[in-house]
């Protein structure tokens, strides 16, 4: 009895010597490092400065530059885990952007974060493909699929433990409230709004303290509106 050994198809190449899958791989690294780029850097948020961003964009961007080294001396598990891991936090930081674009029209870095997001589809999509390409096929049959279900498990559970946490971590800190509600504070209330001394601008809604207390009910995801209510009805 003869048993045939197939070694998986050597990813196709381009001129130049790297493979597509390695090639849209490194595009998709480019438009997220673009993003964060733009983010830290050329666009801050209001009331802070590109210095203040050194660790926030430093250090993503040192991870993708290892990422992008290390992609085409990885084997083809590797690859296609890594392609997977990069995707989700790709969609993550474009989130941010498909919802301040779907609430009130894209601006500032939403145009970066768009590319983002099309970068975290296309990198979900490359991790399969490329597990699928390069999985084994030698051996024997009784082990090959226990061994992938096994590998699959894994990846969920690793994913489930690590990734959705630090998604769900990103999406919830950096996604809030796109339009500021209409004021329901059933007690008479004046608008406010002053600038800072590093020129960011304040606005806000000023209730006159019976008692003398002073409180700042911050904006919150849902609005901080009961609350105020609360504080005004005991004055």
């Amino acid at each position: 009895m003869t048993t045939t050994m197939t070694a998986p198809a050597p990813p196709r190449t381009r001129r130049g010597g790297r493979s597509l899958e390695t090639v849209l791989f490194l595009a998709a690294l480019a438009l997220v490092a673009l993003h964060v780029i733009d983010d830290n850097f050329f666009q801050p948020q209001p009331g802070t400065a590109a210095a203040d961003h050194l660790v926030s964009g430093l250090v993503p961007l040192g991870l993708l530059g290892l990422a992008a080294w290390a992609y085409p001396r990885l084997s083809g598990g590797r690859r296609g885990a890594l392609a997977l891991l990069a995707g989700p936090l790709a969609l993550a930081t474009g989130i941010e952007a498909f919802h301040y674009t779907r609430e009130v029209g894209p601006s500032g870095d939403d145009f970066t974060g768009l590319a983002t997001l099309a970068a975290g589809l296309l990198l979900t999509g490359l991790g399969p493909v490329t597990l699928w390409r390069t999985r084994r096929t030698e051996g024997s049959v009784w082990w090959r699929y226990p061994r992938r279900l096994l590998l699959g498990a894994a990846t969920f559970v690793a994913a489930a433990l690590v990734l959705v946490p630090v998604v769900l971590g990103y999406v919830t800190t950096h996604v809030g409230r796109a339009v500021v509600p209409e004021a329901d504070l059933r007690v008479p209330y004046e608008d406010v709004s002053f600038t800072t001394a590093d020129g960011l601008e304040l606005e806000g809604w000023y209730i006159p303290s019976r008692n003398g207390a002073a409180v700042i009910s911050f904006p919150g995801r849902k609005g901080p509106q009961e609350q105020a209510r609360l504080l005004a009805r005991h004055g």
